[in-house]
């Protein structure tokens, strides 16, 4: 008689709008797939907010417990939290959901040989751009040029730590202002909420150093954008997102929880859709 399959052992890390969106769909979309045995948060009383409101006894709690009592763990939180959970000597061949993509890049610079070395799975959603599967499929092909042109909000970017060492520039009318133009290593760290699609592209493409990055802001930004230019040896790939800012956390894009769902879906079903 085969065995039945048990519910995947599932932890959160972070309990905000995206942790508890995740959180939510996990006992309604994935009940029997899997189960929450780990709820984290740097905040206390955000993961006591959130086993209040699903009605959850939860006693593993630190990133620690989270990583004992999990096989599958669930980050959004922050880079540093997602660095530290990759890093763990407890993440032995546990499969991770990395929504803080930035803190990847963060771990391979403290451990370059990170992923060759790694016994697990690693899984990045591609947040709220699209062409990721063109992006790998062009890396097949010879990359060339990436370069992301992203346009946001003034209030979605003034307390980014870019900041702190500089003034934000006076905005007037439509006028567009380009904040930031560099290499994706410098963009993830500056912009470590703002830009995260920049990390997804770095992975999936030619690296930190060599993809370009433009934040750009003006006064009659209501959305967030997401331009990708890809050059390949077979031809090029142009991409625009325009996307809805996320109503609980105005620095990241609503698209970008979906992403996130999508991609635990497609970790769960038989049919796996996409390069």
């Amino acid at each position: 008689m085969k065995q039945k399959n048990l519910p995947v052992k599932t932890g959160l890390v972070g309990c905000g709008a995206m942790g508890s969106f995740l959180a939510k769909q996990i006992l309604k979309e994935f009940r029997g797939r899997a189960v929450l045995t780990a709820l984290c948060d740097h905040h206390e009383e955000n993961r006591t907010r959130l086993l209040k409101r699903l009605k959850l006894r939860v006693p593993a709690k630190n990133l620690e417990e989270t990583l004992e009592a999990s096989d599958l763990i669930l980050e959004a939180a922050s880079q540093d939290a997602a660095c530290r959970l990759l890093l763990h000597p407890s993440a032995g061949s546990k499969t991770f959901l990395i929504m803080s993509v930035g803190g990847i890049l963060k771990a391979l610079e403290q451990k370059p040989d990170l992923l060759s070395c790694f016994r697990g799975r690693i899984i990045v959603p591609s947040g709220a751009v699209a062409g990721i599967d063109g992006l790998l499929a062009a890396r097949e092909a010879g990359l060339r040029s990436v370069t992301l042109k992203t346009r946001k909000p003034p209030e979605a970017l003034r307390e980014a730590p870019f900041f702190r060492s500089r003034k934000f520039p006076p905005l007037a009318g439509s006028r567009e202002v380009c904040l930031f133009r560099g290499a994706a290593a410098r963009a993830v760290k500056a912009f470590p909420q703002n830009i995260n699609v920049a990390a997804v592209l770095s992975l999936a493409g030619l690296g930190s150093l060599k993809t370009r990055v433009e934040i750009w802001t003006s006064k009659s930004f209501r959305g967030n954008q997401h331009e990708i230019f890809i050059r390949h040896k077979r031809g090029t790939l142009r991409v625009t997102a325009d996307n809805e800012p996320s109503p609980e956390n105005k620095k990241t894009s609503a698209l970008a929880i979906f992403a996130a769902l999508a991609a635990l879906r497609k970790s769960f079903d038989a049919l796996k859709i996409g390069t």
